[in-house]
């Protein structure tokens, strides 16, 4: 979604080229202004602490799940982890005998170490 700012230039950058064109105007001083970035809105109707513990409950009763896919959904819902978070786990990573998991870091994210506590 663009920013109406990024729209009206837009506008003046073309009505400027078609002045030129037409020999009306010798430069056009929106040439090189552009807008970085897009607008993004938040979003909305988020689920609610009740509904996501609740999913976590029933996760396990309504599907015959393996354990490790009910911990990576509970490090989703309590610690709030993404997808790709979980997928770059190693087992290295792991520290049992601490109770710590390791998140490395990436080009949006800092590393940052999570206590694991049993639920």
């Amino acid at each position: 979604m663009l920013s109406p700012v990024h729209n009206i230039l837009c506008v003046i950058r073309h009505y400027c080229n078609y002045l030129i064109h037409e020999g009306k105007r010798a430069d056009n001083p929106a040439a090189g202004v552009f807008i970085k970035g897009l607008v993004r809105k938040l979003p909305a109707n988020f689920i609610s602490i009740d509904e996501l513990e609740e999913l976590y409950k029933q996760y396990s009763i309504q599907i015959n799940v393996e354990r490790s896919k009910k911990i990576m959904l509970g490090l989703m819902v309590y610690q709030g982890l993404a997808v790709g978070e979980l997928e770059r786990i190693e087992r290295k990573d792991i520290k049992l005998k601490e109770g710590k998991i390791k998140i490395r870091a990436t080009g949006r994210t800092n590393e940052r170490r999570l206590d694991l506590q049993a639920a």
